[in-house]
């Protein structure tokens, strides 16, 4: 009995440790970028993780952006940043919302309770019992989720399985934890207040599963976005773009190593690696121009990116007076001689009076 429970103990520290590494991999760097970055820099600011000072990033300026590192316990940080544009038409998401460990639901587990959903705390560390999902299933469940409480007629246009997006790494903790990533992407389409949206999930989930006895997973690698109809290119380079620009404090993972020196290059490196095979996935999404996501190519949608950071657009009446609209609010715009402007979503005029005006070319 007393061998039982030390190789018991032995399993759940090793596996915790190797947890740690993993979860801070995941953690630090938990999305796919493009490899340079793709605007101009004055319309970025420099922040820093408020809570704890875990790592910097680009954000647009002009932007708010709430949340940053949600600690369940001294052993379980995850981040969570919710990025949204000056007049709200676009909204980004880093990490995953319920910002938990899962652990994958056993037989005898729920006999004694532990069922789909309800919170489970193995040595008082904080869980929820969930069936592992591959990286495509989660990033369609994350998406249904999260857009339900955004919008109405919620529908899935497309999903993928993405494994060239998964790093192959060294195991953490040797050959005695089995690690398993996958990663997946999915579309979609909605509607809000008479506007339609574009919508993207990417997500990574690590499995872990040490000595064969139960395991743990994370989807803390997913991220996505809303935006307006036709959009899409170009929130996704701007996604791309803050996550590439993402630095982690090594001191901070440092502490969260409870070590120095080499294990923590180790798990830098780890993130680095996984940061750059995400990029090349994240990259091929959005300047395909076969990809769901992308209706024009990447130079046309960088060219947008200026003025989705801004939340405005500029268009030009009959006159050639430049008027500012909202970003993405109207797939056209009008005005009146009363110097009034007003936005449809079809090729009839609002009301009486009322001509159509010209977008202006981004950069003029």
């Amino acid at each position: 009995m007393v061998r039982q429970q030390a190789s018991k103990q032995h399993v759940s520290a090793t596996r915790r440790r190797s947890d740690i590494i993993r979860r801070l991999i995941c953690t630090t760097v938990l999305v796919v970028a493009v490899g340079r970055p793709v605007m101009a820099q004055n319309i970025w600011v420099r922040y820093t993780e408020q809570k704890e000072h875990a790592y910097t990033l680009d954000v647009p300026r002009d932007w708010n952006v709430e949340g940053g590192i949600v600690r369940r316990s001294a052993i379980q940080p995850h981040n969570l940043l919710v990025l949204t544009s000056p007049g709200q038409a676009t909204k980004m998401i880093i990490g995953n919302s319920e910002a938990i460990t899962y652990a994958i639901p056993t037989q005898m587990g729920m006999q004694m309770g532990f069922v789909e959903g309800a919170p489970y705390t193995p040595g008082g560390d904080p869980m929820m019992i969930r069936s592992y999902r591959t990286g495509q299933e989660f990033a369609v469940l994350y998406g249904q989720f999260l857009l339900q409480q955004e919008c109405q007629n919620v529908r899935l246009v497309q999903q993928r399985d993405r494994p060239e997006a998964v790093a192959r790494l060294a195991p953490v903790g040797g050959n005695f934890v089995q690690m398993r990533q996958t990663a997946g992407d999915a579309f979609f389409v909605c509607e809000a207040n008479g506007h339609r949206f574009d919508a993207y999930v990417f997500s990574q989930t690590d499995l872990s599963v040490a000595g064969g006895i139960s395991g743990i997973w994370n989807a803390d690698n997913s991220f996505g976005f809303i935006t307006p109809e036709g959009h899409g290119p170009a929130a996704g380079l701007v996604l791309s773009h803050i996550v590439n620009s993402l630095r982690p404090d090594q001191n901070w993972i440092a502490y969260q190593l409870r070590t120095t020196g080499a294990e923590v290059q180790a798990a830098v490196s780890r993130a680095n690696a996984a940061l750059d095979q995400n990029s090349a996935a994240m990259r091929s999404t959005f300047a395909d121009p076969s990809s769901p996501a992308t209706s024009t190519d990447a130079q046309a949608a960088q060219a947008e990116i200026g003025r989705l950071i801004s939340g405005f657009d500029e268009y030009t009446t009959g006159s050639g007076e430049r008027k500012t609209v909202p970003y993405g609010a109207a797939s056209n715009w009008w005005s009146n001689n009363q110097g009034q402007t007003a936005g449809t979503h079809s090729n009839m005029a609002p009301g009486p009076g009322y001509s159509p005006m010209n977008r202006v070319p981004p950069g003029q």
